[in-house]
């Protein structure tokens, strides 16, 4: 008890200078620290994810009330969010699991599957293999089965296109539009189709018979 105490006493007296080292050890060991919070991060996201969830779903009601009160200050803020490229990218990533919810097909894909699927094509158009920089847009998330053939929004269907391929394609079948693509596909594309499209067609297989009759 009296250690207690006396602790207590030593953080009051000396709160600022500890404050102090504190944010200078986060500067100078700020690449170390992203490192070690990141390693954290991947090993227990699970864990990590449902404490989030739990913890909004206590919340809830509080948030819900902060938000009112705050409406225009979150409003503002949010305007500002949508602005930035992970904005932009977060809410095409809700909307295409709106939508693929709505359809009702598997709606999976992570922000961080969608950048190693970006990255497996060189951040190139999937189909005519040119940069964002080059066509002057961001990419598309192009549904290589189209949703409209029950093609779900995860990983081994979702790919980059630009605008005048993802309009071109539209809903038809890939292989037989790629046959009529004039020009060089993109050399990464046949391996992710040899790699992904079994499982995917496995896994819609297994999503649909798992559907309720």
């Amino acid at each position: 008890m009296c250690m207690k105490m006396s602790d207590k006493a030593y953080y009051e007296a000396n709160k600022d200078r500890k404050a102090a080292r504190d944010k200078s050890y986060r500067v100078d060991y700020k690449d170390k620290i992203a490192v070690t919070r990141k390693a954290y991060c991947e090993a227990n996201k699970e864990n990590i994810a449902a404490c989030r969830k739990a913890r909004y779903e206590r919340n809830h009601d509080r948030i819900k009330i902060w938000r009112e009160v705050h409406k225009d200050r979150t409003a503002k803020y949010g305007k500002v969010y949508r602005a930035t490229d992970r904005g932009r990218e977060l809410c095409r990533m809700k909307d295409q699991r709106r939508r693929a919810r709505k359809a009702n097909l598997p709606d999976t894909l992570t922000p961080k599957q969608r950048q190693d699927t970006w990255m497996l094509f060189n951040h190139r158009c999937a189909y005519c293999n040119r940069t964002e920089s080059e066509i002057g847009k961001e990419f598309h998330q192009e549904h290589f089965i189209a949703q409209d053939n029950d093609g779900p929004y995860t990983q081994d269907n979702i790919i980059p296109a630009c605008q005048r391929c993802n309009y071109s394609k539209h809903a038809r079948d890939p292989y037989t539009w790629m046959k009529r693509h004039k020009g060089p596909l993109n050399p990464a594309l046949a391996q992710w189709i040899a790699d992904t499209q079994p499982r995917n067609e496995a896994s819609i297989r297994q999503w649909q018979a798992d559907q309720p009759r």
